[in-house]
Protein backbone atom coordinates (compact mmCIF):
# COMPACT_ATOMS: atom_id res chain seq x y z
CA UNK A 1 0.00 0.00 0.00
CA UNK A 2 2.97 2.29 0.60
CA UNK A 3 3.81 2.12 -3.09
CA UNK A 4 0.23 2.94 -4.14
CA UNK A 5 0.08 6.59 -3.06
CA UNK A 6 -0.54 8.52 -6.27
CA UNK A 7 2.39 10.55 -7.52
CA UNK A 8 4.65 9.65 -4.61
CA UNK A 9 8.36 9.06 -5.14
CA UNK A 10 9.47 5.66 -3.86
CA UNK A 11 13.04 4.92 -2.86
CA UNK A 12 13.20 1.16 -2.26
CA UNK A 13 13.51 -1.20 0.69
CA UNK A 14 16.43 -1.36 3.13
CA UNK A 15 15.80 -4.60 4.99
CA UNK A 16 13.33 -7.49 5.39
CA UNK A 17 12.81 -10.06 8.14
CA UNK A 18 10.48 -13.04 8.47
CA UNK A 19 9.25 -14.10 11.91
CA UNK A 20 7.10 -17.12 12.77
CA UNK A 21 5.07 -18.50 15.65
CA UNK A 22 5.44 -16.98 19.12
CA UNK A 23 8.35 -14.80 17.96
CA UNK A 24 5.77 -12.66 16.14
CA UNK A 25 4.07 -11.66 19.39
CA UNK A 26 7.35 -11.27 21.30
CA UNK A 27 8.44 -8.79 18.62
CA UNK A 28 5.16 -6.88 19.07
CA UNK A 29 5.65 -6.75 22.85
CA UNK A 30 9.18 -5.44 22.25
CA UNK A 31 7.74 -2.63 20.10
CA UNK A 32 9.20 -3.86 16.81
CA UNK A 33 5.80 -3.69 15.13
CA UNK A 34 2.31 -2.43 15.96
CA UNK A 35 -0.05 -5.33 16.73
CA UNK A 36 -2.82 -2.76 17.23
CA UNK A 37 -2.96 -2.50 13.44
CA UNK A 38 -3.94 -6.18 13.38
CA UNK A 39 -6.93 -5.33 15.54
CA UNK A 40 -7.99 -2.62 13.07
CA UNK A 41 -7.58 -4.92 10.07
CA UNK A 42 -9.47 -7.76 11.77
CA UNK A 43 -12.26 -5.44 12.88
CA UNK A 44 -12.92 -4.72 9.20
CA UNK A 45 -13.44 -8.46 8.61
CA UNK A 46 -14.88 -10.05 11.73
CA UNK A 47 -16.28 -9.39 15.18
CA UNK A 48 -13.96 -12.00 16.69
CA UNK A 49 -11.04 -10.82 18.81
CA UNK A 50 -7.43 -11.09 17.73
CA UNK A 51 -6.84 -13.78 20.36
CA UNK A 52 -9.58 -16.00 18.92
CA UNK A 53 -8.44 -15.56 15.31
CA UNK A 54 -4.74 -16.02 16.11
CA UNK A 55 -5.47 -19.20 18.10
CA UNK A 56 -6.81 -20.79 14.88
CA UNK A 57 -3.66 -20.00 12.87
CA UNK A 58 -1.60 -23.13 12.24
CA UNK A 59 1.65 -21.47 11.20
CA UNK A 60 1.46 -17.67 11.45
CA UNK A 61 4.19 -15.70 9.72
CA UNK A 62 5.11 -12.02 9.77
CA UNK A 63 7.21 -10.11 7.26
CA UNK A 64 8.80 -6.96 8.67
CA UNK A 65 10.39 -4.46 6.32
CA UNK A 66 11.67 -0.92 6.28
CA UNK A 67 11.62 1.33 3.23
CA UNK A 68 14.63 3.53 2.64
CA UNK A 69 12.50 6.59 3.45
CA UNK A 70 12.02 5.22 7.00
CA UNK A 71 8.45 3.94 6.59
CA UNK A 72 8.01 0.52 8.20
CA UNK A 73 5.69 -2.16 6.87
CA UNK A 74 4.40 -5.45 8.13
CA UNK A 75 2.54 -8.32 6.49
CA UNK A 76 0.91 -10.77 8.89
CA UNK A 77 -0.34 -14.07 7.51
CA UNK A 78 -2.70 -16.07 9.71
CA UNK A 79 -3.07 -19.21 7.64
CA UNK A 80 -6.42 -20.96 7.92
CA UNK A 81 -7.49 -18.58 10.69
CA UNK A 82 -9.57 -16.16 8.65
CA UNK A 83 -10.80 -16.01 5.09
CA UNK A 84 -9.88 -12.80 3.34
CA UNK A 85 -7.46 -9.90 3.14
CA UNK A 86 -7.33 -6.63 5.05
CA UNK A 87 -5.04 -3.63 5.48
CA UNK A 88 -4.50 -1.26 8.36
CA UNK A 89 -2.37 1.86 8.31
CA UNK A 90 -2.30 5.58 7.86
CA UNK A 91 -1.17 8.46 10.04
CA UNK A 92 -0.02 7.32 13.50
CA UNK A 93 -2.73 9.40 15.18
CA UNK A 94 -5.59 7.97 13.10
CA UNK A 95 -4.87 4.65 11.37
CA UNK A 96 -7.74 2.79 9.74
CA UNK A 97 -8.53 -0.80 8.77
CA UNK A 98 -9.95 -1.83 5.41
CA UNK A 99 -11.29 -5.19 4.25
CA UNK A 100 -10.54 -6.25 0.68
CA UNK A 101 -13.71 -8.20 -0.09
CA UNK A 102 -13.35 -10.67 -2.93
CA UNK A 103 -16.24 -12.53 -4.52
CA UNK A 104 -16.23 -16.27 -3.84
CA UNK A 105 -18.33 -17.33 -6.80
CA UNK A 106 -17.02 -18.17 -10.23
CA UNK A 107 -15.95 -16.69 -12.59
CA UNK A 108 -14.00 -14.68 -9.99
CA UNK A 109 -14.82 -11.27 -11.39
CA UNK A 110 -12.06 -9.55 -9.42
CA UNK A 111 -9.54 -10.88 -11.97
CA UNK A 112 -11.25 -8.82 -14.69
CA UNK A 113 -9.16 -5.75 -13.87
CA UNK A 114 -5.92 -7.70 -13.87
CA UNK A 115 -6.79 -9.12 -17.29
CA UNK A 116 -7.53 -5.57 -18.51
CA UNK A 117 -4.05 -4.50 -17.42
CA UNK A 118 -2.46 -7.45 -19.25
CA UNK A 119 -4.49 -6.62 -22.36
CA UNK A 120 -3.43 -2.96 -22.19
CA UNK A 121 0.21 -4.04 -21.88
CA UNK A 122 -0.05 -6.31 -24.92
CA UNK A 123 -1.89 -3.72 -27.01
CA UNK A 124 0.22 -0.68 -26.12
CA UNK A 125 3.57 -2.19 -25.18
CA UNK A 126 3.56 0.01 -22.05
CA UNK A 127 3.24 -1.49 -18.55
CA UNK A 128 0.36 0.06 -16.57
CA UNK A 129 2.50 0.19 -13.42
CA UNK A 130 6.22 0.81 -13.04
CA UNK A 131 8.15 -2.42 -13.48
CA UNK A 132 10.15 -1.34 -10.40
CA UNK A 133 7.07 -2.06 -8.26
CA UNK A 134 7.06 -5.68 -9.41
CA UNK A 135 10.80 -5.95 -8.86
CA UNK A 136 10.40 -4.62 -5.29
CA UNK A 137 7.52 -7.00 -4.55
CA UNK A 138 9.38 -10.08 -5.72
CA UNK A 139 12.58 -8.86 -4.06
CA UNK A 140 10.77 -8.43 -0.72
CA UNK A 141 9.35 -11.96 -0.97
CA UNK A 142 12.78 -13.35 -1.86
CA UNK A 143 14.38 -11.61 1.13
CA UNK A 144 11.60 -12.84 3.44
CA UNK A 145 12.18 -16.44 2.31
CA UNK A 146 15.95 -16.05 2.75
CA UNK A 147 15.29 -14.67 6.25
CA UNK A 148 13.16 -17.69 7.08
CA UNK A 149 15.80 -20.06 5.70
CA UNK A 150 18.54 -18.30 7.70
CA UNK A 151 16.77 -18.69 11.06
CA UNK A 152 14.68 -15.49 10.80
CA UNK A 153 17.71 -13.23 10.34
CA UNK A 154 17.23 -9.64 9.25
CA UNK A 155 18.25 -9.43 5.58
CA UNK A 156 19.79 -6.18 4.36
CA UNK A 157 18.48 -5.52 0.85
CA UNK A 158 20.93 -3.17 -0.84
CA UNK A 159 19.75 -4.61 -4.17
CA UNK A 160 16.28 -3.18 -3.48
CA UNK A 161 17.40 0.48 -3.40
CA UNK A 162 15.16 1.01 -6.41
CA UNK A 163 13.62 4.43 -6.94
CA UNK A 164 10.51 5.05 -9.02
CA UNK A 165 7.62 7.46 -9.40
CA UNK A 166 4.20 6.02 -8.51
CA UNK A 167 1.67 6.71 -11.28
CA UNK A 168 -1.00 9.27 -10.49
CA UNK A 169 -3.62 7.15 -12.27
CA UNK A 170 -3.78 3.66 -13.70
CA UNK A 171 -6.57 3.33 -16.25
CA UNK A 172 -9.08 0.49 -15.77
CA UNK A 173 -7.79 -0.24 -12.26
CA UNK A 174 -11.28 -0.16 -10.72
CA UNK A 175 -10.34 2.15 -7.89
CA UNK A 176 -13.72 3.03 -6.36
CA UNK A 177 -15.51 1.40 -9.30
CA UNK A 178 -18.03 -1.45 -9.24
CA UNK A 179 -17.00 -4.81 -10.64
CA UNK A 180 -18.21 -5.39 -14.18
CA UNK A 181 -20.81 -8.09 -14.70
CA UNK A 182 -19.29 -11.23 -16.17
CA UNK A 183 -21.32 -14.10 -17.56
CA UNK A 184 -20.46 -17.80 -17.35
CA UNK A 185 -22.23 -18.24 -20.68
CA UNK A 186 -20.01 -18.10 -23.77
CA UNK A 187 -20.91 -15.33 -26.25
CA UNK A 188 -23.64 -16.37 -28.70
CA UNK A 189 -25.12 -18.97 -26.37
CA UNK A 190 -27.14 -16.62 -24.19
CA UNK A 191 -30.75 -17.72 -23.72
CA UNK A 192 -30.12 -21.34 -24.75
CA UNK A 193 -31.08 -24.00 -22.24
Amino acid sequence: MHGRAAGARRVGVGWVQCLEGDEIWRAAEAGRWNAGLVDLALASMTEESRAIVVARAHAPALFLLEYLDGVKGEVLMLDRAIDGFAFAGGPAESPEGVNFGLPDDRPFEHFTYQVRQIENLVLTGRPPNPVERTLLTTGILDAAMRSRHQGHARIETLELAIAYQAPSLVADAAIAAPLPRVSNTPPGLEGRG
